[in-house]
């Protein structure tokens, strides 16, 4: 979602859920947005959401103060 657009007609995407897969070490996000404002007299709830997977990795070096 493009928030800087949104967010100038004063629309703004919230988290809407987060999910953790220790297993597969990934992250699910979702956003979601309220779009009624641009569709008043067509319908009068539109609701968009966005999902997006990250995947955790983790350091393969150990750091060491004074290396």
């Amino acid at each position: 979602m493009n928030n800087s657009y949104l967010a100038q007609y004063g629309i703004n995407a919230v988290v809407s859920g987060i999910s953790v897969n220790v297993g597969k070490h990934t992250v699910l996000v979702q956003v979601s947005v309220d779009l009624s404002l641009f569709f008043p007299s067509v319908v009068p709830e539109v609701i968009v959401t966005e999902s997006s997977f990250a995947e955790i990795r983790a350091f393969s070096r150990i750091y060491s103060p004074g290396c």
